[in-house]
C-alpha cells in the first residue's frame, strides 16, 4: 500500500509542479487597463480599417471592464498583442 500511495503522490507532483510559478502569457488578459477609454486596452493593437475597441464597463466576465470591439467591413481585422512577456 505504501509504494502504490507514493507512486501517486509523484504522480501528482509531476502534474502539479510545472504549473505552480505559471504566469498567464498574455498582458492585459482581461482588459482592465485602459491608457484611452476610446482606444484599444493596453498592450493590445488594432489591425485593419474599420475596426474600434472601446472600454465597456456593464457587460464583463470578471474585473471592471471588457472590450466591446466593433468592426465595419468585411476584411480582415484583428485585436492582436504582438509582444509577449520573457
Amino acid at each position: 500500500m505504501g509504494v502504490r500511495r507514493g507512486f501517486f503522490i509523484a504522480l501528482w507532483l509531476l502534474a502539479i509542479v510545472p504549473f505552480a510559478g505559471a504566469q498567464n502569457a498574455v498582458l492585459n488578459p482581461g482588459f482592465e487597463d485602459w491608457a484611452d477609454v476610446n482606444g484599444p486596452p493596453d498592450n493590445w493593437t488594432l489591425y485593419g480599417s474599420g475596426i474600434t475597441a472601446i472600454q465597456e464597463a456593464v457587460i464583463v466576465d470578471s474585473g471592471s471592464y471588457s472590450a466591446e470591439v466593433t468592426w465595419t467591413t468585411t476584411d480582415t481585422v484583428n485585436l492582436e498583442q504582438l509582444e509577449v512577456p520573457a
